[in-house]
């Protein structure tokens, strides 16, 4: 086997890390893969807003792009491709779909891979006429489950065979002792009948934390002890405050920021919402499911295939208040039922979503692509 199949140069493109979501989950890949001996870099586009509390394990470029109007951004990347002779380039986000697979395509690579990591699908007209001209260079595609394969050869018309399904994963660590009691301090939760509730995600419309306030307000009205932690950063968290003092939650919800040790912090939680309009495969809820700590989702595109229907976890009938009420007292107050959930939970994190078994999954899908 020749040894760029073998072990072969894979250059990562994504907008920037640290951040959320996909961002995190190439953080991690390239981390294992690194830590395995593989050849792989990752190139960013943009600072990311949050510090960087881990060294990468990775070679890293960063383009640094100063705007809509620094023209040469699309140079340097071609300049940088070219410079780090990739058997692969595997793209990620929308920045690396677009710019990320053009600028491979410029630079002469002969094999490129996009990782879909979102569930919208962008129609106008400018992605519609970029994905008819970039879909026929791109060899592969991942997707992270069978509803989400579908969505995207749908939405994108991509022949299901060109589509390879390799499910989000996350490192797999053991539970240490006195883990919840040191998650409840950081969280500032004295004694043991408050009910902790953590929602994390990037302050975004598509997460509408709003439907997490107007539901956590109808939940006081019954569990007058549980506290809503809100852990992420963006563009709403003003709109999003204010609803706080309009419902008068002011003493039961605390917005926390951005935060990159959230595996820490889960086990002092009760439960996971997430009240997301539309998801891939959170990381968040796999964080969960391995941390076990009980879901309560909306009822997004694909929730029922991660959560098998409701046996991993609660998933609300609807999109009202009430609707995420009633699965969130299912993942708090359901006793036997939610240990069985947690517990069927996260026996089903560990054998598909360890990072390891990703790692595994993303290797065999270069070295196919070389032919190896």
């Amino acid at each position: 086997m020749p040894d760029s199949a073998a072990h072969p140069r894979v250059l990562h493109v994504v907008s920037r890390i640290p951040y959320y979501g996909g961002e995190h989950l190439v953080d991690e890949l390239c981390r294992t893969l690194a830590t395995r001996g593989e050849r792989v870099a990752v190139m960013t586009m943009y600072e990311s807003p949050f510090p960087q509390t881990r060294e990468p394990a990775y070679e890293t470029i960063a383009i640094r792009r100063g705007g809509s109007a620094d023209a040469g951004f699309f140079f340097r990347m071609v300049g940088a491709i070219r410079c780090f002779r990739p058997d692969v380039v595997n793209t990620h986000m929308h920045n690396g779909k677009y710019w990320g697979r053009l600028a491979a395509i410029a630079a002469g690579a002969r094999h490129i891979v996009h990782t879909e990591h979102n569930s919208a699908f962008a129609s106008s007209p400018p992605t519609v006429l970029a994905n008819r001209l970039l879909h026929p260079a791109t060899q592969r595609f991942v997707a992270l489950s069978r509803v989400h394969a579908g969505q995207l050869a749908s939405a994108e018309r991509i022949p299901a065979r060109k589509i390879a399904i390799v499910p989000n994963g996350i490192p797999v660590l053991p539970a240490l002792p006195g883990a919840r009691e040191r998650a409840r301090a950081a969280l500032g939760i004295a004694g043991g009948a408050v009910r902790a509730v953590l929602h994390v995600g990037r302050l975004y419309d598509v997460k509408n934390h709003r439907l997490s306030l107007r539901s956590f307000a109808l939940l006081g009205a019954r569990m007058p002890l549980a506290r809503l932690f809100i852990v992420g950063g963006g563009d709403e968290e003003a709109s999003l405050r204010a609803l706080v003092r309009e419902l008068r939650l002011d003493e039961r919800v605390t917005f926390l920021g951005f935060r990159d040790d959230v595996p820490a912090l889960l086990p002092g939680a009760d439960a996971l919402i997430l009240t997301s309009t539309n998801e891939a495969m959170p990381m968040t809820v796999i964080e969960a499911m391995l941390a076990g700590v009980p879901v309560a989702t909306t009822p997004w595109e694909g929730a029922a295939e991660m959560l098998e229907d409701g046996r991993l976890g609660c998933i609300a009938r609807g999109w009202e208040p009430p609707d995420v009420v009633e699965a969130l007292e299912g993942a708090l107050c359901d006793g036997p039922g939610a240990a069985a959930r947690t517990l069927a939970a996260r026996s089903a994190a560990l054998d598909r979503y360890d990072i390891e078994r990703t790692a595994d999954r993303y290797a065999a899908l270069y070295r196919e692509m070389l032919g190896g």
